[in-house]
C-alpha cells in the first residue's frame, strides 16, 4: 500500500506586497506529522512552489496510485477569489490558490475549476484528502482595522486585478462539474466567504487552522475518523481572535485519519 503525501507552503509572494509568515511551517509541520504516520512526502515551499511543479507532482500522484493507496494534500498560501465566467458558482466567484509563476519572478493561480478537474484522474479506491489552510478555501477542491496580531491569508481581488494587468497568470477556467461524485475529502481552514487566519503562537508563526488541526491531532487515538478529528478542531475554530470557521465535505467522513 502506497501512503504518499505532498506539502505546499508559500511565505513569499512577490510582487504583491502581500508576503506571510506562517505558511513554510505549515507545511514542514504537516511532513513531520505525515512521515510519523508512514507517508512518503513532498514539500514544495516559496520558489519551489511553481503552477508546473505543484500540478506536475500532484498528477503523479494521482497516476503512479492504485485502490488502497493514500494521498494526502496540504496547501498553506494565500487564496483569492476570481470571477465566475462558466456560470458554475452560485457566488459569481470561482475560488484559486496563489502559487509561484513557473519563471518564479512572480505570483500564479490554480483555480478550483482546476483542481476539480486533475482530482477526477484519482482511481477508485485511492483515499484523496486535501487539507487546505488559505482563505476561501470552503470548497476550493470544487467538492459539491485589525484586532489580532497575525493577517489574512487573502489576496484582495482589487490587488489581484491590479497586479494581473501587467502580471497575466495561467489559472484556467474548465467546464462545469456541479453534481459530479466528489473524488476527494476537503479539510479546509474555513468557508468560502471567510479568511484563514496566519498568526504568531508564542514566537512561532503558522497558520491558525494548521495549528489547531496538528494539536487536535496529537490528542487523538490513531484509529480516530476524520468525523472526530474535525469535532475536536471545532471546539478551538472559530474564536474571537480567528473568527474562521473549518469545512469538512467529501468522501471519507468515517474513515480513519491519514492512513
Amino acid at each position: 500500500m502506497k501512503k504518499l503525501a505532498l506539502c505546499i507552503g508559500i511565505n513569499d509572494f512577490p510582487g504583491t506586497g502581500n508576503d506571510l509568515a506562517g505558511c513554510v511551517n505549515d507545511a514542514q509541520d504537516w511532513e513531520n506529522v505525515l512521515v510519523k504516520r508512514g507517508f512518503d512526502v513532498k514539500v514544495l515551499t516559496d520558489k519551489q512552489a511553481t503552477r508546473s511543479s505543484i500540478l506536475q507532482i500532484m498528477t503523479e500522484l494521482l497516476t503512479i496510485t492504485d485502490k488502497g493507496d493514500s494521498i494526502i494534500i496540504t496547501n498553506s498560501t494565500h487564496g483569492t477569489q476570481i470571477p465566475d465566467n462558466n456560470g458554475d458558482e452560485a457566488d459569481g466567484f470561482d475560488e484559486a490558490i496563489c502559487v509561484i509563476s513557473d519563471d518564479q519572478s512572480k505570483i500564479d493561480l490554480i483555480t478550483d475549476d482546476e483542481l476539480w478537474k486533475l482530482f477526477k484522474l484519482k482511481k477508485p479506491g485511492v483515499q484523496l484528502v486535501w487539507i487546505a489552510d488559505s482563505c476561501h478555501s470552503g470548497t476550493v477542491t470544487r467538492a459539491v482595522g485589525e484586532v489580532y496580531s497575525g493577517k489574512r491569508r487573502f489576496l484582495p481581488l482589487w490587488t489581484l486585478i491590479k497586479y494581473l494587468i501587467n502580471n497575466p497568470v495561467s489559472g484556467k477556467r474548465e467546464a462545469s462539474f456541479e453534481g459530479e461524485e466528489w473524488p476527494c475529502l476537503l479539510l479546509a481552514g474555513c468557508q468560502d466567504n471567510e479568511y484563514c487566519y496566519d498568526d504568531y503562537f508564542e514566537t512561532r508563526p503558522n497558520g491558525a487552522f494548521t495549528k489547531t488541526a496538528i494539536e487536535a491531532l496529537s490528542k487523538l487515538p490513531m484509529q480516530t475518523t476524520y468525523s472526530d478529528w474535525f469535532r475536536a478542531i471545532k471546539r478551538v475554530l472559530p474564536s474571537t481572535r480567528h473568527p474562521q470557521t473549518p469545512n469538512i465535505i467529501g468522501s471519507y467522513l468515517n474513515a480513519q485519519i491519514l492512513s
